[in-house]
C-alpha cells in the first residue's frame, strides 16, 4: 500500500495555517477551507482515494496514470486550490443522499476534464488532469514527469514545470499573496 507523500502533508499543513482555522468538514470527508461569505469557500480538499480505488479508476479510464498524479489522489481525489486550480478526481458513484454542498464540492469528473481540452494536436504523452480559469490554461503531465501549463486558446505550452509538486508550491505561493492582498476572484 502507498502513503501519503511528506510533500502533500506539508502542503496541507500550510494551507491550513494560511487560513487559520477557518475550515468546515463535510459529512462526505471533503475539507472546505477559507470561507470567503456564505457557502463559498476559497479550497476544497476531497477524501483521498484507496490503492484499489485508483484501480478501478485507472480501469474506468482506460488507461494507467502517471505516478504524480497517482500519489495526488492518495492525498486528494480532485481539488480546488485558491481559486487557482482545479485538480480532477473520480466522481462519486452516486450523488444520491449528499447534501447539496457536498454534490457542488464533489470532484470534477476527469473524464470530463479531459474531453473539455483534449484536441487531435494534444501530444500523445499529455496526460490531462487539471485546469485553471484564471490562468485560463489547463495542465497535463508528460511522459517525462514534466507539468506543462497550456493555453486554452493557443495550445500552447505558457510554462513548464519540473513536477506536480513545483507545481502546487507555486500555486500556494501565489494563493498565500492573494490572501495577504486581499484579491479574490469572482466567478459568475
Amino acid at each position: 500500500m502507498m502513503e501519503v507523500n511528506v510533500f502533500y502533508e506539508t502542503i496541507k499543513n500550510e494551507i491550513l495555517a494560511i487560513y487559520g482555522g477557518s475550515y468546515k468538514n463535510l459529512r462526505n470527508k471533503t475539507m472546505l477551507l477559507g470561507e470567503l461569505d456564505e457557502g463559498r469557500w476559497h479550497t476544497a480538499l476531497q477524501p483521498p482515494l484507496t490503492v484499489s480505488e485508483i484501480a478501478r479508476f485507472e480501469e474506468q479510464m482506460q488507461t494507467v496514470f502517471p505516478f504524480q498524479y497517482k500519489e495526488c489522489l492518495f492525498f486528494t481525489n480532485g481539488c480546488w486550490f485558491f481559486d487557482l486550480l482545479r485538480i480532477a478526481g473520480k466522481a462519486p458513484d452516486t450523488y444520491r443522499g449528499m447534501s447539496e454542498e457536498e454534490e457542488s464540492f464533489s470532484p470534477f469528473p476527469l473524464e470530463d476534464l479531459q474531453q473539455l481540452y483534449k484536441r487531435k494536436r494534444t501530444p500523445p504523452d499529455h496526460f490531462i488532469f487539471a485546469d485553471s480559469f484564471v490562468k485560463q490554461a489547463y495542465y497535463a503531465i508528460d511522459s517525462t514527469g514534466d507539468v506543462h501549463e497550456v493555453s486554452y486558446k493557443t495550445k500552447r505550452t505558457i510554462r513548464s514545470f519540473y513536477s506536480l509538486e513545483q507545481l502546487l508550491r507555486s500555486v500556494v505561493e501565489e494563493g498565500k499573496e492573494q490572501i495577504e492582498n486581499d484579491l479574490y476572484y469572482e466567478f459568475t
